[in-house]
Formats: structure tokens, C-alpha cells, sequence
């Protein structure tokens, strides 16, 4: 098999950019009842990589506030897809946003200051 060419298919499922970041994250997990913070390592329109606490079960649904310097928080609902364990007890998470709020995400970066 060419692992070449399954990298390339890969890469060609992402339809939007994902960007490097660090922001903090406030989640709500209402199946569970728990509220904790996290960290956004990456994000894009259709979702966020996190840096979190817990060990988030594949398929949990979350709610998701991302805290953007100098604006409000962008607010979304998300399903966690991955979670792996990392280091130093925390664990790497993504989450697909249940809906892709482009204009609402562009919106907030732009007030914070930031480029899509």
C-alpha cells in the first residue's frame, strides 16, 4: 500500500485551515454534570483540539466556550471524536463542533484581533 497516498487522503478530509493557539476553554459536560477548563491547542471552523484534565469519552457531547483575548467567548456545542493520554497527566482531546458557526468564529477573532 502506498502510505503516501493515505497521508494525502488525510489531509484532503479537512476543509478548513486549523490554526495554532492557546486559549482557555470553559466545558460543560450536562450527561456527567461537570464543568472544567481546558486549553485550545489548535482550532478551526469545524472544531478544536484541547488539552484537558479528564479523559473525555469518544462520542460525549459538550458544551464549549473558547476564551478569546479582548471579546466574548465563542460559544459552540461539540462531540469529542479522539482522546489520547499525554504527559504529566493531561490528556489530548478533538472535538467536532456540532455546527460550524464560520461567521460567528470569524466574527470573535476579528474582534480579538486575531486572522483566520
Amino acid at each position: 500500500m502506498d502510505k503516501s497516498r493515505g497521508n494525502q487522503q488525510n489531509r484532503e478530509r479537512r476543509v478548513f485551515t486549523r490554526y495554532q493557539c492557546d486559549f482557555l476553554v470553559s466545558i460543560r459536560n450536562e450527561r456527567k454534570n461537570q464543568e472544567f477548563d481546558a486549553n485550545a491547542h489548535n482550532i478551526s471552523a469545524q472544531g478544536v483540539g484541547l488539552v484537558c484534565p479528564l479523559n473525555l469519552e469518544k462520542g460525549e457531547e459538550l458544551e464549549i466556550w473558547i476564551h478569546l483575548p479582548q471579546a466574548s467567548p465563542f460559544h459552540n456545542y461539540g462531540k469529542v471524536i479522539w482522546c489520547k493520554k499525554e504527559k504529566n497527566e493531561l490528556w489530548y482531546a478533538g472535538v467536532k463542533f456540532d455546527e460550524t458557526k464560520l461567521f460567528d468564529l470569524g466574527v470573535a477573532f476579528e474582534k480579538a484581533g486575531l486572522v483566520l
